[in-house]
Order: structure tokens, then sequence, then C-alpha cells
């Protein structure tokens, strides 16, 4: 499971900008715990290829997905396989909703979504 740093952005005096131009209106904050940078574990979807049978909703409700309509199945886009046919990716947080309605909308069930602690959520 990849990491990344978790960060915060915030105008350095309220308002947006500062004396140091548009270049300088933002200061990053990196969140630490007791002086070690708190790492932030993300969402995957984990999609059985061979289960699917090209309905293609999942690819009407993200992105993440698209056809391949010669072999009549969906494709994950970023996917890395796993097994044979199963392709894993992580689900950037701004596409959380949309992933989880992808897996919901699966009449076969081939779309699962792990949360950050790798429990299963659908289906």
């Amino acid at each position: 499971m990849k990491l990344w740093i978790e960060r915060d952005k915030e105008p350095t005096d309220g308002s947006g900008t500062n004396s140091n131009g548009p270049d300088h209106r933002w200061r990053d904050h990196t969140r630490h715990v007791f002086g070690v940078v708190r790492r932030t574990a993300v969402m995957r979807i984990e999609f059985d290829r061979d289960t699917c049978i090209g309905m293609f909703q999942c690819v009407a409700e993200w992105d993440g997905f698209e056809r391949d309509e010669t072999a009549g199945k969906a494709i994950l886009v970023d996917g890395e396989e796993t097994d044979d046919d199963t392709f894993v990716c992580e689900i950037p947080e701004s596409e959380e909703i949309d992933a989880k309605f992808a897996a919901r909308v699966c009449p076969v069930d081939a779309i699962t979504v792990y949360d950050d602690d790798g429990e299963q959520l659908i289906p």
C-alpha cells in the first residue's frame, strides 16, 4: 500500500496574499505527530476482469474505468495486475465517491472497494 504525506495549505496572512507576491501566498504545513511525519493510507479498488460481463455501468460512474469493446469488458485504467485477471489500484481521495458508485452499480460484483485500513466496504 502506498502512502503519502498529508499537507494543508493556508494563506499566510488570512487574505490569500502577502507581501512576497502571488508565488508566496501559500505555505505548506506537513502534519507531524511526535516529531514524525504522519502518513495517510488510501482507499483501493480491486477489479476482477474475469467476472466482468461488459455492462460498462462502472465506466459511466467513474473515469477510473474505460471500455474495452474488443474484449467486451471494462478496464481499470491505472490497475496493476495482482493475480490472473485481477487488477488493483489506489483511489484518489477526490474520486472516492465515484469509485464507490462504480462498485455499487456492477451487476456481478466484479469490483471491490477497500478502505484505508484494508477493510472491505463494497460489495
